[in-house]
């Protein structure tokens, strides 16, 4: 019997014997994640005992279910009614449920890892550690004494089971960790990290090294033995040297924070984010931008309950924007605050009984909004008088949130496809490409059953993504901020993007005036004639000057001089016009920007996931 695969029948089985044979008493059963309660519930009610609510109740507890349905864990049954509570690693440490005096133990996990070689975080379900299994034995007998069962071998817990869980370091990204490092001048983070007592892999750091360099926050001079760490072939990366030989030591490079850098390091959110609240206040959007950035940080606000996840899903669809999770999240929240500000928190309860929002974490996200408001007038990129809990109705139904007066931080607020661009800003280069049928409306498929390309080759939408079920979108491309492996590569959360404001705010640009073609990081390829390339790249150079100024200097208000306003104007008009029909003036970004769909000087065509060239300097790159 392989025992990494988790036996149903048998759990409930166990379960049925426990429960006529023992004495009273709650059971907890330990499971690694949603998917594996949901089996076992829909294994326990085939039996007609576990049917009967007089005789057991079953709850499932994981972290997606409202508060309401978490504490209901806690409610001691009649006499004579056993409880039963299937649990992910939530119920391990941070609660205790009194009454529990049975535990099962399927000894499985699930953990976020960081791909370093694929670049990416994977779900990983493994073994738990033994110092966990000693935590969950635990649980039993709180008040008396308890029964453990563990669905696994001793030979397992002796020789699969490692003794405590993989340290944090090992398993997520190290961005934030180097930009601390160098923001505190403790010296070469791959120098520093090496007194760590399980120090992060050379290909660890090189990958965070590089992804902050693509941002724009670090500069950095490779040693030439670096190209051991490239991919100077078909065969990719070399396993052998890469993530097992390579330490820390064999990592040769110099780097040094950018001022882009230090004001990211002061924000407690992960860069790409950091970045996007940074061009929200640029580009006097900043209220979208901070709600974003709060959701982001936090859980989503959009509950699932266990029995009525459709309807939940409807009432999601109900705020859809634009083709955008992170847009619908906006909605939601400017809605829920100004029906706070009209009516009172009465009214506003039944809104989130409603509509399946976690009042919790909308409060969360309020929070989260002053904190980045704070920073970011600490850092200068907004004014001292401004404050983010003044409270209006935006013009474009509900999505200005709080501003002052409609010429300063909030200018823009309502200009959605500028909030867009913004998130492109922060995000790139994570970014996807739709079939040409998804577009066209012509596909056979749905957007969730479409394989999108990206540069880490073929990806697909989560289930939990708002376009999920659709047949058509409104552009090719789309930004997301997080990626996961598990059964596939899936995008968890998605925007779309215009081709234009991957022109303004993406990697490098390359035009190629024999073919009329501008490339972004030799990648994403687009149709401009000459004179509106030209202009493009002017606008691009002219905006980035703007922006190293600002960042420079952030006490200079460069965004109110008359240069600063007219670029801030230029960019948002274009983009808003790229939105709309074919009858739009020449001028419109619409018709000056097309996907390109050959070759030019041997690239690859626009739309299609390849390791593309690098970009140079401290600009988005190909490889990421």
């Amino acid at each position: 019997m392989d025992e990494q695969v988790i036996n149903y029948e048998l759990l409930a089985k166990l379960l049925e014997y426990i429960t006529l044979n023992h004495e009273d008493g709650a059971i907890l059963v330990f499971l690694p994640g949603m998917q594996e309660i949901t089996k076992l519930v829909d294994e326990l009610y085939k039996k007609d005992y576990f049917q009967d609510p007089s005789k057991t109740i079953i709850y499932p507890l994981h972290s997606s279910l409202s508060t309401a349905e978490q504490t209901a864990v806690f409610t001691v049954p009649p006499e004579g009614v056993r409880k039963i509570v299937v649990a992910t690693n939530v119920a391990e440490t941070s609660i205790t449920i009194e009454d529990v005096v049975y535990v099962v133990d399927s000894a499985r996990v699930k953990e976020n890892r960081q791909d370093e070689i694929n670049q990416m975080p994977t779900l990983v379900e493994c073994w738990t550690s033994k110092a966990s299994a000693k935590q969950r034995r635990g649980r039993a007998g709180r008040v008396r004494p308890g029964i453990a069962y563990h669905l696994y071998s001793t030979p397992t817990h002796q020789n699969d089971m490692s003794e405590y869980q993989l340290p944090e370091m090992l398993r997520v990204g190290l961005e934030d960790l180097v930009l601390q490092v160098m923001l505190l001048d403790l010296g070469e983070p791959s120098v520093f990290l090496t007194k760590a007592v399980d120090p992060p892999s050379a290909l660890a750091i090189r990958n965070s090294l590089k992804l902050l360099e693509g941002l724009g926050a670090v500069e950095c001079e490779w040693d030439d033995e670096d190209i051991r760490f490239n991919r100077p072939n078909a065969s990719r990366f070399q396993p052998s040297l890469i993530g097992q030989d390579a330490t820390c030591n064999d990592l040769n490079v110099s780097s040094g924070l950018t001022a882009l850098g230090f004001h990211l390091a002061t924000l407690p959110v992960d860069p790409r984010v950091g970045k996007m609240m940074i061009y929200g206040a640029l580009f006097n959007c900043v209220d979208p931008a901070l709600t974003i950035a709060a959701a982001m940080s936090a859980r989503n606000p959009f509950m699932s309950p266990f029995d009525k996840r459709d309807e939940a899903d409807a009432r999601r669809k109900e705020f859809s924007t634009e083709n955008s999770d992170h847009l619908t999240t906006l909605k939601a929240f400017n809605d829920w605050r100004n029906l706070r500000k009209k009516k009172g928190d009465r009214s506003s309860q039944s809104f989130l009984r409603d509509n399946f929002l976690s009042r919790l974490t909308l409060f969360q996200m309020e929070d989260l909004r002053r904190q980045f408001t704070d920073l970011l007038i600490d850092i200068g990129f907004l004014p001292k008088k401004f404050r983010c809990d003044i409270k209006r109705v935006g013009r474009s139904g509900g999505q200005g949130g709080g501003l002052e007066d409609e010429a300063g931080p909030n200018k823009n607020s309502d200009n959605l496809q500028l909030v867009k661009a913004i998130l492109c800003a922060g995000l790139y280069p994570n970014i996807i490409v739709a079939p040409r049928p998804l577009v066209a409306g012509t596909s056979d498929k749905k957007a969730g059953e479409s394989a999108f390309s990206s540069q880490k080759g073929e990806v697909y939408l989560h289930p939990c993504t708002i376009v999920h079920q659709e047949k058509k979108l409104d552009s090719r491309y789309a930004c997301y901020h997080e990626m996961v492996k598990t059964s596939k590569i899936y995008v968890r959360d998605f925007t779309s993007v215009s081709s234009f404001a991957l022109l303004l705010f993406g990697g490098n640009l390359k035009v190629y005036h024999q073919y009329g073609v501008v490339a972004v990081d030799e990648w994403l390829k687009f149709r401009v004639s000459a004179k509106p390339a030209t202009l493009v790249k002017h606008l691009r150079a002219q905006m980035e000057t703007m922006l190293l100024r600002k960042i420079i200097a952030p006490e200079d208000d460069i965004t109110e001089s008359s240069e600063g306003k007219g670029l801030i104007e230029a960019v948002s008009v274009l983009l808003a016009k790229e939105v709309g029909s074919a009858n739009l003036p020449d001028r419109s970004a619409a018709e000056i920007v097309r996907p390109w769909m050959g070759d030019a000087d041997g690239g690859r065509s626009s739309g299609r996931g390849g390791r593309g060239g690098r970009g140079r300097g401290g600009r988005g790159r190909g490889r990421r």
